[in-house]
């Protein structure tokens, strides 16, 4: 709004404004630079921009054009950032970018992946995190094998996306918001594992129920998100460890043939009589919704009886499943908390 960035002195509580050209400007997302600059994406004029430490102003044009729509800036270092470009709806754009923020030349890294509308992006891990604000998923960039890998959420019954909007890691920990899904989620990469929480205690049942949490920030023991339709803002404790738990009995790496089956079985921990719903969801797609991989029994309720319960699984590709790396999730919730593994399947012909 106003075409221009507006920052504020906290010591002086002096006001300092620079003034932006152009018809389209829309300044998005800002980050602070390695160098104390000020980087911003101007998301409807197609430009990534600088502001140094004196107040001066440099635009950038990017490779598409017109076409891009820059979102987010993460910076590694002194010499190398991401930017993460949503692209246009349609036109299938969207990536990310690497450029050396003394000479800027970004150059798309990753090429060859279809991602939905990646929104926001954050570093860690050993690689590149980007939502898909138009999906049910997480991707991630690993930068020493040059490879991806697509961690789904959960999914919902009454939409086919969960759309997460913006990530931010944190250690081994990766916490995201899932606008349409109406949940706070953290995908933890050490255990290969997914907590997502809802934000209401009663499950929407349709979109127009969600309380369209938009943002969100992490802070030293909290996540705090905001909530757009409702005027409220929440956390999330970063230290609560749920009582329900679920765990692989054996390896989290499947190779199957395609029109093969094989069985496994997961632990979970709960109070005894706690009704759990037990779902699936994986990558085959952008909904997330399965496909071509089958779980079963899914749908399913189970009443924990005892705790640790085992949980007996198939895990089956159809014989039209195409050959390559899938990224399976299986889900336990009690309506309130959901629990998830991941598992990698390799389907092979």
């Amino acid at each position: 709004m106003g075409k221009q960035l507006v920052g504020l002195d906290p010591a002086t509580g002096n006001v300092k404004t620079v003034k932006l050209s152009g018809t389209d400007v829309f300044p998005y997302g800002l980050t602070a630079g390695p160098d104390g600059a000020l980087w911003f994406t101007d998301l409807y004029a197609s430009k990534i921009g600088r502001v140094d430490t004196s107040g001066n102003l440099a635009e950038y044009s990017l490779p598409n054009g017109n076409r891009s729509a820059p979102a987010e800036i993460a910076f590694a270092n002194s010499t190398r950032g991401y930017y993460v470009d949503v692209g246009l709806a349609g036109v299938q754009l969207g990536g990310i970018y690497q450029f050396n923020p003394q000479k800027f030349a970004p150059v798309q890294v990753g090429g060859g992946m279809t991602l939905y509308a990646p929104s926001s992006i954050s570093l860690g891990t050993g690689g590149v995190w980007v939502t898909q604000h138009e999906a049910a998923s997480l991707a991630f960039y690993d930068t020493t094998t040059k490879r991806w890998t697509v961690f789904p959420t959960s999914t919902v019954n009454y939409i086919d996306t969960t759309l997460p909007y913006f990530v931010r890691v944190n250690g081994s920990r990766v916490w995201f918001n899932e606008h349409y899904a109406d949940r706070i989620a953290v995908i933890d990469f050490a255990s290969q594992s997914l907590t997502e929480y809802s934000i209401q205690s009663r499950r929407p049942t349709n979109a127009d129920q969600i309380t369209n949490t938009l943002t969100f920030a992490v802070g030293k023991d909290r996540v705090w998100f905001a909530e757009f339709t409702q005027d409220t803002i929440g956390f999330v404790d970063a230290t609560y460890k749920p009582a329900l738990s679920l765990a692989m009995e054996s390896g989290d790496n499947l190779r199957l043939t395609a029109g093969g089956k094989t069985n496994l079985t997961l632990r979970v921990t709960g109070s005894i009589g706690t009704r759990l719903m037990v779902q699936a969801a994986d990558s085959e797609n952008f909904t997330s919704i399965p496909r071509l991989l089958r779980v079963a029994p899914t749908p399913e309720n189970v009443t924990l009886s005892e705790s640790p319960q085992r949980l007996p699984l198939t895990i089956q590709a159809d014989s039209g499943a195409r050959s390559g790396e899938y990224t399976l999730a299986v889900t336990v919730s009690d309506g309130q908390v959901y629990r998830s593994v991941y598992i990698k399947v390799q389907v092979i012909s």
